[in-house]
């Protein structure tokens, strides 16, 4: 779905540390991906089955391995 609305790379990988599933985008699209993965599988979206609803709160950026927040406000 992000490749093709945003003609980047993305992906779903395992942590290493924890093993839990995150999206990896590649490409000067973040804000705008985040944005769209939160309305589409957050708490106004459809969710996927199986899996909890996305919140705002546990969206993050990681850039030259430095983690932040997405939505500050969140």
């Amino acid at each position: 779905m992000l490749g093709k609305k945003f003609a980047c790379g993305a992906s779903v990988t395992k942590t290493a540390e924890a093993g839990k599933e995150q999206v990896e985008v590649q490409g000067d699209v973040v804000a705008r991906a985040a944005e769209l993965l939160v309305e589409q599988y957050g708490k106004e979206g459809k969710g996927v089955a199986g899996f909890p609803l996305l919140a705002r709160s546990a969206v993050y950026s990681v850039v030259s391995k430095k983690k932040e927040r997405v939505f500050p406000d969140a």
